[in-house]
């Protein structure tokens, strides 16, 4: 099959999960022989088309990554059809809203391409995700935004794709109750994967310092590392060489490391920076306790998913998706939002209890294999593709629909 892929942003623009999640998708397909098209916006070095591992990718010059505009979505429908000239695509995915201007086309053009709507969270949930944190300006126009969103392109988006994917059970859920008037067939539950031959579990080294905790992501006040870094005290005061490893960047890095230094935790809490995808792996076996202390509504987070595909124990909000991938006391912890104290009972209690972290560890593997392997996932994509009604490229009536 021909495949295109709308997506505002990649993983050549920067590191995220809806980034992640193209680049396990579109790679997968490819390696299946599938061809697979992203078109996408402009990444900073004036390359327009580009190969990567089988995905061909089209770059559109001027177009900014940062935000939805008009710009991409009248530029982004005139390369599709320019590309589908060439291609006849049979199915078009759309990451987020990135799609939205071929929704439009198709329901003027009444262009018979099956449109697939991967969405891994929803607008109203950002908008409470925002209204949570500190009033000022750019957070009103933020709110402001997602309200608009909701009500104009996200609602077209959800109303008029024939399958709209969701990355977890709870945001399958919402979505229904949030949409008016759509087919609840049409709205199914699909997880992210994640690729096992990059993600395992590894034999850990006995370091001289015997425990440490980890997080990843993107460093902003919304994914609350501050709050593991407030719990390292007390926990260093059971198990006084506990460290703390942070991976990733982000604006609020700052903040945390005068964080650190406060509280005197400047030798206890790593900042590793940002870490390429093939080193990311000797991080997770390198830890005793992955934490994702987060604050906002999550979809279904990859790091987690990642820390289950390593044998890991897992502390995470319970926040959004992420009670689709953690079963609280069967495979990991689930805590409350900002719940300092808590989080501090559940990394003692693990660190105290290295049997039980061991079984809740080797359960969140076994699940990772059976839900979350990106093997697994790609052929239910697949086989969501067959659902569908694909068009048969070489007729008359198809051609004449296309044009």
């Amino acid at each position: 099959m021909n495949i295109c892929i709308f997506a505002r942003v990649t993983i050549y623009h920067g590191i995220g999960g809806m980034e992640t999640h193209t680049l396990l998708f579109s790679e997968s397909l490819a390696r299946k022989g599938h061809t697979v098209v992203i078109i996408t916006t402009d990444n900073g070095k004036k390359v327009q088309i580009e190969t990567r591992n089988g995905v061909i990718i089209y770059y559109i010059q001027g177009v900014t990554f940062k935000r939805y505009s008009l710009n991409w979505w009248m530029k982004s429908r005139n390369v599709f059809l320019q590309l589908n000239e060439r291609y006849k695509f049979d199915a078009i995915f759309s990451e987020s809203s990135a799609g939205f201007s071929y929704i439009l086309y198709k329901l003027r053009k009444k262009v018979v391409i099956p449109f697939i709507h991967i969405t891994h969270g929803t607008t109203l949930d950002e908008f409470r995700s925002v209204f949570k944190q500190r009033l000022s300006w750019k957070n009103i126009l933020m709110m402001a935004y997602d309200l608009f969103n909701h009500f104009t392109i996200s609602a077209i988006c959800l109303q008029y794709s024939d399958i709209v994917i969701a990355v977890s059970k709870e945001l399958q859920t919402t979505i229904l109750k949030e949409t008016c008037l759509i087919d609840k067939k049409r709205v199914i539950y699909l997880p992210n994967g994640v690729d096992k031959t990059k993600f395992f579990p590894s034999q850990r080294s006995n370091e001289i310092n015997p425990f440490t905790l980890l997080c990843v992501g993107r460093i902003s006040e919304q994914k609350g590392f501050q709050l593991v870094i407030s719990a390292l005290p007390r926990v260093r005061n059971t198990f006084k060489d506990t460290r703390l490893i942070i991976v990733g960047s982000g604006d609020y890095l700052p903040v945390l490391k005068k964080q650190a230094s406060n509280l005197g935790l400047s030798d206890a809490v790593i900042f590793a920076g940002s870490v390429p995808e093939e080193k990311l792996n000797l991080y997770y076996n390198r830890a005793d306790v992955f934490i994702v202390p987060s604050l906002r509504i999550e979809g279904l987070p990859y790091t987690i998913l990642e820390a289950m595909a390593c044998q890991l124990s897992i502390i995470a909000s319970n926040s959004g998706g992420i009670p689709t991938a953690i079963r609280n006391n069967e495979n990991g912890f689930l805590i409350p939002l900002n719940n300092l104290k808590v989080l501090q009972q559940k990394i003692l209690y693990l660190l105290e209890n290295r049997s039980r972290a061991e079984y809740l560890a080797k359960n969140a593997h076994q699940d990772f294999l059976k839900y979350f392997d990106n093997d697994v996932i790609t052929e239910k994509f697949l086989s969501l593709l067959h659902l569908l009604k694909l068009p048969k490229k070489n007729s008359k009536k198809s051609r004449e629909k296309e044009s």
